[in-house]
């Protein structure tokens, strides 16, 4: 486990723990331990360098060349998916404003077709709007 500050104390950077029935004081033989690392931990050794790294979010300054490689990978995969969910929502966008317009040439040409029916006068207004789809109150007001 890694601890965060002050939790256990500044002093060490490991505390190991062995198990122990309660009772009787014996310590179990099976070569369990609980080892808790002392997230505040600032030492000038391989525990202290490992801690530093930890906390380090620019992969640039991050010691171990393991740690450094699996941080910078997550970055780009996190850059990606970021980059992804932009290009998902310019296109969602770009799909939501074309049926927008899509819709809106598809009205415009249903109110044409209803002046067209209009101005030959031998339809009614409720069979206009019938045909072309619109509301009887957009025809009348097309008529008006």
């Amino acid at each position: 486990f890694i601890l965060g500050d002050g939790i256990i104390g500044a002093d060490r950077a490991v505390y190991r723990y062995s198990r122990m029935e309660e009772d009787t004081g014996q310590l179990l033989e099976d070569g369990t331990h609980i080892v808790f690392v002392n997230g505040s931990y600032i030492g000038e050794d391989e525990i202290g360098d490992l801690i530093r790294d930890m906390r380090q979010s620019d992969p640039g300054r991050i010691k171990d060349p393991v740690l450094r490689k699996t941080v910078a990978d997550h970055k780009i995969e996190k850059e990606d998916e970021k980059m992804f969910d932009i290009v998902a929502k310019a296109r969602q966008d770009g799909i939501d404003e074309g049926l927008e317009q899509g819709r809106k040439e598809v009205d415009q040409s249903k109110q044409e077709i209803a002046k067209k029916l209009l101005s030959v006068g031998d339809m009614t207004v409720d069979k206009i709007a019938e045909i072309t789809g619109l509301t009887v109150e957009k025809v009348t007001e097309l008529a008006g």
